[in-house]
């Protein structure tokens, strides 16, 4: 592999003309590392292709490579062999394979910029911007297990279930973390029902069911809760909820508010059903499944609820729960049909938003994106077409915004869907860019292997992998301004 920036595209425009129907359209494309049009990154093997999203970490572009199993086109997530992790910079410069050294790159909120890896002794190490990597130890010998992100350092967990403390260096690229024992170790079970971070402390869970929270400025341990069986945790630490039973029990299920004290009996369930309850309490929001099937949204601090009626759900994205929309409600799908719905979280009123079977996007200021395709309970296959609607949050009426698209579709700005089309049964697809308010369609490129590629980090830039002969390879296109 090599990188080959193709500073010259008129024969690519010229062969994707000759592909393209006669009364097809070539988008308009800005200029990219010197070029205007697609611009190929990193050489691949016309088997291979960029498995997820390629990631700006400062001035270089990660990939994850694979070479995808057959019979995939209906799912959205694809299998792979043969992983690879592959580094260029911006336009192709210095490439790299990481994969002989490195497990996994990535960044954290603290050093946005800065690319981590973990590398084979199980160390996480920082990577230069530019040139060669140069790999410094930034936290010795805790890439193996789970790791807790806090506002003080790495959390880490060994073979004792004693956990650790790597207090974060002033620089990563030259010091690494001092580690200290933290005094508290954790029952035996699930660390996702053990361990959560809570701002400025650590609730655990320790083996004699007493949940503690520890201070990681000084070390100091308050109890919080005994007879615990298991619990999760609000994002800043204020709730939690708790039962007395491991997560899989059928228990009394209590909310415990950190600053009141207070504790309240919400309902009989399972933990397991309930992990991502408190995804919303930060905006006065706790979504509880009982075990009978119920939905309820609770708000906070009065604890009033509404029921999500039988024969609805709440709308996900991936296994999360989308959230409110700006107007406060919340978007709900029917079993029976895959329409979709609002209820009102302070009166239960369920009002009609798509009566087709449809599958939402995104949520957008003004509205939600919708795709006029789906299936009973879940997501609908990959390769699936349908139109896509803007619903207005007013109550105006819906507009549709492209012809077709895919559930890999986002809108890249208020006056353009990216979206990959005509897919195979290889996962090849037509990448095409839809102009929103005429609905013409342009294509962008041809062969792009279809996955989730909208990266929210570069808004205008498209970075995609083609499997097509000699032209397979990561590119990337600017959209104009």
């Amino acid at each position: 592999m090599r990188p080959a920036i193709f500073p010259c595209v008129v024969a690519l425009l010229l062969a994707l003309t000759a592909c393209a129907e006669p009364d097809e359209h070539l988008a308009p494309l800005g200029e990219l590392c010197g070029a205007v049009g697609p611009v190929r990154v990193l050489e691949l093997g016309p088997e291979q292709a960029v498995i997820y999203r390629p990631r700006r970490i400062g001035e270089r572009l990660f990939y994850d490579i694979g070479r995808p199993a057959p019979g995939t086109a209906s799912h959205p997530f694809v299998a792979v062999t043969d992983e690879q992790l592959w580094t260029t910079g911006l336009c192709g410069e210095a490439p790299m394979r990481l994969d002989a050294q490195y497990r996994t790159i990535f960044a954290i909120d603290r050093w946005p910029g800065l690319a981590l890896a973990t590398d084979h002794a199980d160390n996480i190490v920082s990577l230069s911007a530019t040139g060669p990597l140069a790999p410094h130890i930034v936290f010795a010998g805790i890439g193996g297990g789970p790791i807790w992100w806090s506002a003080r350092g790495a959390i880490s967990m060994d073979g004792e279930r004693n956990l650790h403390l790597h207090r974060y260096p002033d620089d990563p690229r030259s010091e690494t973390a001092v580690s200290v024992l933290l005094p508290a170790d954790v029952q035996s079970g699930s660390e996702l029902f053990r361990i959560a971070v809570a701002g400025e402390d650590l609730l655990v869970l320790r083996p004699t069911q007493e949940l503690v929270s520890i201070d990681l400025a000084d070390g100091a341990v308050t109890l919080e809760q005994p007879d615990v069986g298991a619990f999760v945790a609000s994002p800043s630490g204020r709730y939690f909820l708790w039962t007395p039973g491991d997560a899989t029990t059928l228990s009394p299920m209590i909310l415990h508010d950190r600053e009141t004290g207070q504790g309240v009996y919400l309902g009989d369930t399972k933990l397991i059903l309930n992990w991502n309850a408190l995804e919303f309490a930060e905006q006065g929001l706790v979504v509880v499944r009982l075990t009978m099937g119920e939905q309820r949204i609770y708000h906070l601090p009065s604890l009033e609820f509404v029921v999500v009626p039988p024969g609805y759900t709440l709308d996900t994205t991936s296994a999360y729960y989308a959230g409110p929309r700006a107007d406060g409600r919340w978007t709900i799908s029917a079993y029976e049909d895959s329409s979709l719905h609002t209820i009102d979280p302070n009166t239960g009123t369920v009002t009609t938003m798509f009566p087709r079977p449809g599958q939402v996007l995104a949520h957008e200021l003004g509205g939600t994106l919708v795709l006029a395709v789906g299936q009973c309970c879940g997501y609908a296959r990959a390769d699936d077409e349908g139109s896509v609607w803007f619903i207005p949050r007013d109550g105006s009426e819906p507009t549709r915004i492209a012809a077709r698209s895919t559930l890999f579709g986002w809108r890249a700005r208020a006056d353009s869907l990216i979206t990959l089309v005509d897919i195979g049964g290889d996962r090849r697809a037509r990448l095409v860019q839809v102009d929103t308010h005429t609905q013409t369609e342009r294509l962008i490129d041809d062969h792009v292997f279809a996955a989730y590629l909208e990266d929210p980090t570069d808004p205008d830039i498209i970075r995609y992998s083609v499997q097509d002969g000699e032209r397979s390879g990561v590119w990337q296109v600017r959209l104009p301004p």
